[in-house]
């Protein structure tokens, strides 16, 4: 029998309750003191468990404001051999005026540095737009 491997890219954005918060404020957010936990209690574990059960690692972009809210979570996937990548701080729009995106990408990246042990190399932004540097 003849094993065919087929190479395959997969990316997770992982980013809890910062849409929302960004888009509402935390007191919009209905059952606060909940809201943004089921993506670590269990829509994450199922997802990260069902690719484990089939080898495949996964590049995991993170805000930095999730990991500095979820950082046990964040190091588990790192130490289960997936990527960890930014993905701004708290889901800004890159190009929008006043927005430093240098500002935000060094802290975002120091924040996946220390929970990590290691600088992430990937970076995407919610929009895919970046701003000129």
């Amino acid at each position: 029998m003849t094993v065919t491997t087929i190479p395959v890219s997969v990316s997770v954005n992982l980013q809890g309750k910062t849409v929302e918060q960004r888009q509402l404020g935390e007191e919009a957010l209905f059952g606060r003191a909940s809201y943004g936990k089921y993506p670590y209690a269990v829509g994450c574990e199922r997802l990260f468990a069902l690719l484990d059960r089939h080898g495949i690692k996964a590049t995991v972009f993170v805000p930095g404001a999730e990991a500095e809210a979820n950082p046990d979570y964040v190091a588990a996937l790192a130490g289960r051999g997936h990527e960890i990548a930014a993905h701004g701080w708290a889901m800004e729009e890159m190009d929008a005026a006043g927005i430093d995106e240098r500002a935000l990408l060094e802290r975002t990246h120091a924040m996946l540095e220390r929970i990590t042990g290691r600088a992430p190399r990937g970076f995407h932004d919610r929009c895919a737009v970046h701003a000129d540097h």
